[in-house]
């Protein structure tokens, strides 16, 4: 039993450090507006750091939610 225990301890503990990757909101990432002065205020070091926290938009919502989300956005 207590080494049943010990790996469903070593597997949740596994998923969790997996999915704690930092993403940014839909709506940050996607923001027109934003996009333009993070071009201009934002080091090369930051911008490369908001990339990679936006990256899990092309990699989880296919191209049409995307529109969609996008259009939720804007109306917010």
């Amino acid at each position: 039993m207590k080494k049943y225990s010990y790996y469903l301890f070593l597997t949740v503990l596994l998923l969790t450090q997996s999915s704690c990757e930092n993403k940014r909101d839909f709506c940050e990432c996607m923001d027109i507006k934003t996009a333009i002065t993070d071009a201009f205020e934002l080091s090369k070091e930051e911008q490369e750091l908001k990339a990679k926290e936006c990256a899990w938009i092309d990699k989880e919502v296919s191209s049409v939610d995307q529109l969609q989300r996008m259009l939720d956005c804007g109306k917010k």
